[in-house]
């Protein structure tokens, strides 16, 4: 006779906050919570520019200890109206549970500034 284990846990139940305010190249933190019977192995963060695309590893917050619950991402890109950030926790039994936010990434807003100058100036040598 031989008797084969199987893995029966649940994979984790992860929330992901949606970041607000993040701008084209400025760091955002992006914030999650995990909750799993089975201790957590590690977490990766993963981004698309929209729900439908598929979703590539931010390498800063990629490979994170199963204990974090927050990242810095140091320069969100590219401008997207329906971002989408997923969150994956793998425990220690490989399972595999995710949770997603959806979001705006915005440019950068640019100013312009008009100097006005009175008189006169000379440089000299």
């Amino acid at each position: 006779i031989v008797v084969t284990a199987q893995n029966t846990a649940d994979p984790a139940v992860v929330t992901v906050a949606t970041p607000a305010g993040t701008v084209v190249g400025v760091p955002a933190e992006l914030q999650w919570t995990t909750s799993s019977a089975t201790p957590l192995q590690h977490i990766d963060v993963l981004h698309a520019e929209a729900w439908y695309l598929p979703h590539e590893p931010i390498a800063e917050c990629t490979g994170l200890p199963g204990t974090e619950t927050r990242c810095t991402w140091l320069s969100p890109g590219p401008a997207a109206a329906q971002s989408r950030i997923r969150v994956d926790a793998t425990d220690t039994a490989g399972n595999v549970g995710w949770g997603t936010a959806t979001f705006s990434i915005v440019t950068p807003m640019i100013r312009s500034v008009r100097l006005a100058v009175s008189g006169e100036s000379s440089m000299s040598a």
